[in-house]
């Protein structure tokens, strides 16, 4: 299969990620995997953005995404809600919210929210982590706009045990923080990725 070049088209860059990928799949491997973490980091991004309107507009955060669920019902969101209610699966991972504090207390809503999305199967993928404190929230008070969000994406390669409190120093240092990139360099990763792939193909 030659190469197929992929272009930005706006807010449908993940989807069309997404489809590419899962399109030269065969039989669940490689690149149907990198499609499904796609989709996993979507939604973790969803679930960021709607629990940061959730904080602004209420104070606090919704405890967990059954509850951000009913509030602000997002479709890209109600499957990934479903499987952290019932501990079933999307995507191929099982996704659990953090509920309780380095110390082993309740976790404070007004400040913190935590998320954690592992494979079904150890070893099909990274596990993503999602933390949101509004302690680290930085505003420039000169512009007004805000210099730091809260908002932190990891992710890590090794083997996870579930867990549902919020990692302290020494457990975060397992993680990897997942510097945002812009699309044109999500795109250039992409390209590079499946170019590999039909090499080894041929």
């Amino acid at each position: 299969m030659g190469a197929v070049r992929l272009r930005a088209c706006g807010g449908w860059t993940v989807l069309l990620l997404c489809l590419v990928l899962a399109a030269c799949s065969r039989g669940g491997g490689g690149p149907l995997a990198l499609a499904n973490q796609a989709n996993i980091f979507s939604a973790l991004k969803a679930v960021a953005t709607m629990q940061a309107i959730h904080w602004t507009e209420r104070g606090e955060y919704a405890a967990s995404l059954a509850d951000l669920q009913r509030s602000y019902g997002s479709q890209q969101t109600a499957a990934v809600a479903a499987a952290a209610r019932d501990g079933s699966s999307v995507f191929g991972y099982q996704f659990k919210d953090l509920s309780r504090d380095e110390g082993g207390g309740r976790l404070d809503a007004r400040m913190r929210y935590g998320l954690v999305a592992m494979p079904e199967k150890s070893g099909d993928g990274p596990s993503f982590l999602l933390l949101i404190d509004a302690g680290k929230i930085r505003v420039d008070e000169e512009r007004g706009t805000g210099t730091s969000s809260g908002i932190e994406y990891f992710k890590t390669a090794a083997a996870q045990q579930p867990f549902d409190a919020w990692p302290g120093a020494a457990a975060l240092a397992a993680w990897e923080p997942i510097r945002m990139r812009s699309p044109q360099e999500g795109l250039k990763d992409a390209q590079a990725l499946k170019d590999k792939y039909d090499a080894e193909r041929r």
